[in-house]
């Protein structure tokens, strides 16, 4: 299931920040989605998957305007990861990842059979089944992100979103991350990501979206590559396609 943006313009109190785009993150591909600090990543995200309502446009899934959508529907069809290091530390993993079954378990939050399935399949996806009863707190910067795909993955949405999925992870661990990722789309899931680490994640692109002076421009990642839009994202780096990273000018 793809993800599309109409006419979108995203921003704060009629200050547009990111203006009239349009472009569809497809089914089964890595987006990766780049721009300088402030330039509007995050709320471009946060606009995309209905946290906040667009200033003009529209973004649609599965025919439906996200906007729309109760916040259950949202969730059955749209899974976000935002980076943050402090919740989840006195939840267990298995715990922190049944949260993604919630827009299936009802008020109760009651756990059927399926749904303790999909939580253990997920461990397993990320490599942490033998970490289930460990507490989140006591987790590595790495595992606690691992945990928080998890639970995005036993949410079982066919769009995942993530904001700065590597941040704070050593470099080792952030082209795990991406690997991961790279798996996720793999298997049928439309993945969305915004990131600095841009090595890491071109690696595992097929698409970009460059926020430029406002606005997006999308493409294919070898398009985006040739043409030298990148070497507009950052203001005193140029990008270098021999180690797909930004150098100094």
């Amino acid at each position: 299931m793809s993800l599309q943006a109409i006419n979108l313009t995203a921003g704060y109190r009629a200050k547009p920040i990111v203006a009239d785009v349009s472009l569809t993150a497809r089914q089964g591909a890595v987006t990766t989605l780049v721009g300088a600090n402030g330039s509007g990543k995050s709320t471009l995200l946060r606009t995309l998957t209905g946290a906040q309502q667009p200033l003009a446009g529209e973004a649609v899934i599965d025919g439906s305007r996200v906007a729309d959508l109760s916040a259950a529907a949202r969730a059955r069809l749209i899974s976000v990861v935002f980076t943050d290091r402090s919740g989840g530390g006195g939840l267990t993993v298995s715990q922190l990842v049944a949260i993604g079954r919630h827009p299936y378990s009802g008020f109760l939050g009651r756990l059927t059979p399926d749904d303790r399935h999909a939580v253990a399949a997920a461990l397993e996806s990320v490599g942490l089944s033998h970490k289930s009863g460990d507490f989140v707190a006591s987790l590595s910067d790495g595992e606690r992100q691992k945990a928080m795909i998890a639970r995005a993955i036993a949410q079982q949405a066919p769009v995942m979103v993530l904001d700065e999925p590597t941040s704070f992870l050593d470099v080792s661990a952030r082209f795990e991350i991406m690997a991961l990722l790279r798996a996720i789309a793999d298997s049928g899931t439309t993945v969305i990501l915004s990131t600095h680490d841009i090595a890491p994640a071109l690696a595992v692109s097929d698409d970009i979206w460059a926020i430029v002076n406002q606005h997006l421009i999308a493409g294919t990642r070898d398009n985006i590559i040739a043409d030298g839009t990148l070497n507009s994202v950052y203001h005193g780096a140029t990008f270098d396609p021999a180690t797909l990273d930004f150098k100094p000018l």
